[in-house]
C-alpha cells in the first residue's frame, strides 16, 4: 500500500487507533524499520482445497502404531500451482505435534532421489473442517512459504512425525481429485514400492491439499 492510499483510505476510515496510525506513518517516513504490530509479509487469503476422500468417519477414531511410511503419498498436478499446506485428520478438540514435509522426486524412476522443498513443525489444534464432500475433524498445516508445484513434476508429501490422540479417517480414497480447474493425482508410497498402481485405501492422516493457482 502506498502512503497516499493509507492516508486517503485507512486514516479516514478510523479503523486504527491513534498509536497504530502513528506507527505506520513513522514507517512510511523511515523512522521505523518495520511497522510494529503489523505483518510485513503478504497475507495468504482464502486457500483452495482438494480433498483425497469422498467421505469421512467423524465418529470412528483410528489408533495406530506410528509408521512414517504410512504417512506419505505421491502427488502430481496437471497445472502449475502454489502449495501452501495440507489438512490432516484429527478429532474433536485434539492437539497434535506434527512435522510435515513436501519433497520433489528428481528421478521419477528412483524414489530415493529426492530433495526437500519445505518443512513445517509445530503443535496444532484439531477442529471441524469443511471439504468439498463433507465435514471432518482435522487441522491445517501451512508452510512458512508456498511451494511451486510444476505441471508434470512428482512430489511427495509426508509426515516423519505425528504425536497425538486417535483421529478420524477418510473413506473412499480417490486417485484423482479436481479443484478449480486443477487435477491432482495421488499415489500412496507404500503402493509405489510394490507396483505403479493407484490405491483406494490410505491409512494416513492427510485429508486435503491447500493451494492457489499460479498468477
Amino acid at each position: 500500500m502506498k502512503q497516499s492510499e493509507f492516508v486517503d483510505v485507512v486514516v479516514n476510515s478510523k479503523i486504527l487507533t491513534q498509536e497504530e496510525t502513528s506507527n505506520i506513518m513513522k514507517y512510511f517516513s523511515s523512522s521505523l524499520n518495520s511497522p510494529s504490530g503489523f505483518l510485513e509479509s503478504e497475507r495468504v487469503g482464502s486457500l483452495l482445497r482438494c480433498c483425497r476422500f469422498k467421505s469421512f468417519h467423524k465418529d470412528c477414531y483410528h489408533s495406530f502404531s506410528y509408521d512414517p511410511d504410512d504417512q506419505s503419498f505421491d502427488l502430481s498436478v496437471d497445472k502449475d500451482v502454489m502449495l501452501h499446506g495440507v489438512s490432516l485428520f484429527g478429532n474433536d478438540g485434539g492437539e497434535y505435534a506434527a512435522t510435515v514435509r513436501i519433497l520433489e522426486l528428481i528421478d521419477t524412476d528412483d524414489i530415493c532421489d529426492k530433495v526437500i522443498l519445505a518443512v513445517k513443525t509445530g503443535t496444532f489444534k484439531s477442529g471441524i473442517q469443511e471439504s468439498s464432500y463433507s465435514s471432518y475433524y482435522g487441522f491445517d498445516v501451512l508452510f512458512d512459504h508456498a511451494v511451486a508445484l510444476k505441471k508434470g513434476g512428482r512430489y511427495i508429501t509426508d509426515a516423519p512425525e505425528i504425536v497425538g490422540p486417535d483421529f478420524c479417517i477418510g473413506d473412499e480414497g480417490i486417485d484423482k481429485g479436481y479443484s478449480s480447474g486443477v487435477t491432482f493425482s495421488f499415489l500412496h508410497l507404500c503402493v509405489i514400492r510394490k507396483s505403479l498402481s493407484e490405491t483406494f485405501f490410505d491409512p494416513s492422516q492427510f485429508a486435503e491439499i491447500l493451494f492457489k493457482p499460479t498468477t
